[in-house]
């Protein structure tokens, strides 16, 4: 089957099946590999004339998988010519990917100055009916869309906004719910810096609103909490949403404590957003003990998307002390 040098290198064969031909010591390094796509005693070689009429092509008898990483990593493949057969020894090394690859989980790209030139990896979260139609316009390239209603411009959801809202959903089957939540600083006519109180009875309606309507249509919600905490988790355990992510979030492992057990009395599922626009030096131990399953890069960002998601993702790898 398959066989190794003295030194560790296992040597790729033609792929055709009908000989074992050592090739050049230009691969991977060290151990052993998998079993030949067709028999090695085949004479019709059924399993290439299945495959690679199919667009496909097969790379057989490859040593050391284990020490390629399952993502980030590019094989450089170098197939020589190989006239009168279907299958030639190759050249196989790796590279380490310098392309992230993640997602960008909450930003808003419908403020960007210009459009990007691809929203593939951006979920794209409204703030309010105003800019539902820019968001909506996005939908078709990006990641997921949310429609909601932010917390600071409660006041701007008029008569007739929770049908207009739950109509937008039910034409976007994966669209989430939000940017919606609480915010002790800002809200209804009052965004920040104008110094008018905030109307904290209408953030509480228009977001136990949202919320009630992410349960009946089994949407996740995405979450604005801003010195809130307990009211959020009041309104979460009351409405029991299924999916929540706590955007941006930067509160204490106390508090995050009380949102996960807020989500999951419902039956439901948190996350935690981290970005470095809201990060303080408290945020590495944060990120440190929240669940590993519930951690999100995201941008928050009308721009730059890429950079600051990999420095959210960087902030996220030190803190947990993972390799990127």
């Amino acid at each position: 089957t398959t066989q190794t040098c003295p030194h560790g290198r296992l040597h790729a064969y033609d792929a055709s099946g009908g000989g074992q031909r050592a090739s050049p010591h230009n691969h991977l390094p060290g151990g052993r590999a998998p079993q030949s796509a067709g028999s090695h005693a085949s004479t019709t070689f059924d399993t290439h004339y299945a495959w690679l009429p199919a667009g496909r092509f097969g790379i057989e008898n490859i040593a050391n998988l284990d020490k390629v990483p399952a993502a980030g990593a590019t094989l450089v493949i170098g197939a020589p010519k190989h006239r009168g057969g279907s299958g030639g020894p190759p050249r196989v090394s790796r590279r380490r990917s310098t392309a992230l690859g993640a997602v960008d989980t909450h930003c808003h790209a419908q403020f960007a100055s210009e459009p990007p030139t691809s929203a593939a990896e951006l979920v794209v979260c409204s703030t309010g009916p105003g800019d539902w139609d820019a968001v909506s316009a996005l939908a078709p390239t990006a990641k997921a869309v949310a429609y909601g209603v932010h917390p600071w411009w409660a006041c701007d959801a008029s008569e007739g906004w929770l049908d207009a809202l739950k109509g937008r959903l039910i034409e976007s089957p994966t669209a989430l719910v939000g940017e919606c939540g609480l915010d002790k600083f800002a809200g209804g006519r009052s965004p920040p810096g104008s110094g008018e109180p905030p109307d904290l009875e209408l953030q509480d309606s228009i977001f136990r609103a949202q919320l009630a309507l992410a349960r009946e249509l089994d949407r996740a919600v995405t979450v604005h909490c801003v010195k809130r905490v307990d009211a959020v988790a009041a309104a979460i355990r009351a409405e029991r949403p299924p999916r929540v992510a706590f955007h941006g979030f930067n509160g204490s492992p106390e508090s995050a404590s009380v949102l996960i057990r807020a989500v999951e009395a419902g039956g439901g599922t948190a996350f935690f957003g981290i970005n470095t626009a809201h990060a303080s030096k408290k945020t590495p131990q944060l990120v440190a003990a929240l669940p590993e399953a519930s951690l999100l890069a995201e941008s928050d960002a009308s721009g730059e998307f890429e950079a600051r998601v990999a420095d959210a993702t960087k902030l996220i790898a030190e803190a947990r002390d993972w390799s990127l």
